[in-house]
């Protein structure tokens, strides 16, 4: 799945964000926000995308959507 197909399915209902969180680690400000991983976890099944802190360089944004 893509940054676009992502949206599509949030949109359509099928795909939930369900919330964003801080993680150790740096995500390139150049690149932005990472192409959707997916993720089977604590929070269920779903895509993983990580974007960088403009605030940080030590931490960076992890984002969990989640299926509906």
């Amino acid at each position: 799945m893509n940054k676009i197909e992502l949206k599509a399915a949030i949109k359509n209902g099928e795909i939930k964000h369900h919330h964003t969180a801080l993680f150790r680690g740096y995500v390139s400000r150049v690149g932005g926000t990472t192409e959707p991983s997916e993720y089977q976890g604590l929070f269920g099944k779903g895509f993983i995308t990580t974007s960088p802190n403009w605030d940080s360089s030590y931490y960076s944004y992890k984002t969990y959507y989640i299926y509906a």
